[in-house]
């Protein structure tokens, strides 16, 4: 049966279920259904040529992740009961991703390439700006599902549970970060092509600003542009 998010007939699906031994089944159903709307955002995006697009569109689509979890901690406590809140919390967190990871690392090689060894276009740097957005995003979803076990620990229940349940939300934050797997493995690699790839570009700048240093007064501006460049490099 298809499910919907209104609360009564949850609840009687879930007194039926009960009754079938049958919930399991049910938690499945109510899992993969939940994050429909989020799925629907994610793929509705179209991606442009302009790398800027993607990274400003999705801290916006974490954000409506972050609520959908928040918003599934009062949920699931009023259809399921406090006690299958954080497993039913981390399933659901989790399939927000399953359906677009592939998806998800399509459009950060489009930015930047993973592959050290492929002609490059684009700039880590972007690639870099969404990896920071999925640490912070991350870090708030942290808080938001532990944050909801502890009043349940602390009543003495799932204390046995706790490492466990810690464990799958490790694997959901690894599974979920999985598109940038390819960037850390060749990280050393990929920074050093980039970086190289810029001080050419830094090194034709000098060699057309010192051909040309001796006409118009603006080829100084050049000059200083490209020292501001240098020393941004060398900072890093």
């Amino acid at each position: 049966a298809v499910l919907h998010t209104r609360i009564a007939p949850l609840q009687q699906c879930v007194s039926l279920y009960q009754e079938l031994d049958q919930m399991e089944s049910l938690i499945q159903e109510y899992v993969k259904h939940r994050p429909s709307a989020i799925h629907k955002q994610w793929f509705e995006f179209t991606p442009s040529l302009d790398e800027n697009d993607f990274v400003s569109w999705l801290p916006g689509w974490l954000d409506a992740v972050l609520s959908l979890v928040s918003e599934e901690r009062r949920q699931t406590t009023t259809i399921f009961g406090a006690e299958r809140v954080p497993e039913i919390v981390i399933q659901v967190f989790r399939e927000c991703f399953r359906p677009i990871l592939k998806s998800f690392q399509s459009r950060l090689n489009s930015i930047y390439s993973s592959d050290p060894s492929s002609p490059k276009k684009g700039s880590l740097e972007s690639v870099s700006a969404v990896y920071e957005s999925m640490l912070q995003f991350l870090s708030l979803v942290y808080e938001t599902i532990v944050g909801g076990w502890l009043d349940i620990i602390e009543s003495g229940k799932l204390v046995a549970q706790a490492p466990q349940l810690y464990q799958e939300l490790m694997k959901a934050f690894v599974f979920v970060a999985s598109p940038f797997a390819e960037y850390q493995t060749s990280l050393s690699q990929l920074e050093s092509k980039y970086l190289g790839e810029k001080l050419q570009e830094i090194a034709k700048e000098i060699q057309q600003t010192t051909m040309a240093v001796s006409g118009a007064d603006t080829s100084l501006d050049v000059l200083q542009n490209v020292t501001d460049q240098l020393q941004e490099l060398t900072t890093r």
